[in-house]
């Protein structure tokens, strides 16, 4: 476990995530209503090269798996190794995408080279599904709990630094959350975009929000919430390939 990886795993000791008084509650809350909610899960991946990278991009999902396959680390699934292995080997969207965009944006030729210099982690750290299911059953109370009142999801960001981050999050009700985020000490939404903007993409509209974060009135963050991958055409990679390029040149050094 290299040192970015130990400090994330230590935030989720020192906060309780699962045990904790938000975490019962919203635990309790969700049983009650469907039975059964997974028991907390880590971030997806940290690549090794992700510290020294210049573009440092954090890639976000909605909510995570159910993780009872994976080994337990202070009472929080450790997904690490299932990561590794869906982004290496797996065919969904959510990883092929991934790789293609970082490849484009980076001029790099395989899966390992641009594994090592990303990182992947979900807004949601629980979830109602067995597995068995598809898509997203997060209720208002879990957004509520996980991304307001516990924030899990921003102290990684707050740990990783990050000077990308593309949510793959849609317009959705995730976006009130996201639109609270604060990092650095101003922000302003870019290119004439907002939670409400679409891009076409073939005949189709792809939801399209930039903002930039300022610290001191420099650049630290820029963010992207797109939409998912999921049954999208090439041009897809395209525009988030080209946008995560752009980075290039506004963090010439890490």
């Amino acid at each position: 476990m290299h040192t970015l990886e130990q400090s994330v795993f230590d935030m989720y000791k020192e906060c309780s995530i699962g045990s904790n008084p938000i975490c019962q509650r919203c635990r309790t809350h969700e049983k009650k209503k469907f039975g059964r909610l997974s028991n907390p899960v880590s971030f997806w991946h940290i690549g090794e090269q992700f510290q020294a990278d210049p573009n440092r991009c954090l890639f976000i999902g909605k909510n995570t798996v159910d993780g009872s396959d994976f080994p337990v680390i202070d009472g929080v699934h450790d997904t690490r190794l299932g990561g590794r292995v869906l982004y290496l080997y797996g065919h969904s969207p959510f990883w092929t995408y991934t790789d293609k965009i970082v490849r484009r944006a980076y001029d790099l030729s395989n899966r390992r080279e641009t594994l090592s210099c990303i990182a992947i982690t979900n807004l949601i750290k629980c979830n109602h599904s067995t597995g068995e299911e598809c898509g997203d059953t997060t209720s208002d109370s879990m957004r509520q709990s996980c991304l307001e009142q516990l924030g899990v999801v921003w102290k990684e960001v707050d740990i990783l630094k990050p000077r990308h981050i593309i949510l793959y999050t849609g317009a959705s009700d995730y976006d009130s959350h996201i639109e609270r985020f604060h990092y650095g000490d101003a922000f302003q939404d870019e290119n004439e975009t907002n939670k409400s903007t679409q891009i076409p993409l073939g005949k189709n509209r792809l939801p399209w929000w930039e903002r930039n974060f300022y610290s001191n009135k420099q650049l630290v963050l820029r963010m992207l919430r797109t939409g998912h991958p999921q049954g999208k055409s090439i041009e897809y990679i395209d525009h988030v390939a080209e946008w995560l390029k752009e980075g290039r040149t506004l963090f010439p050094e890490a």
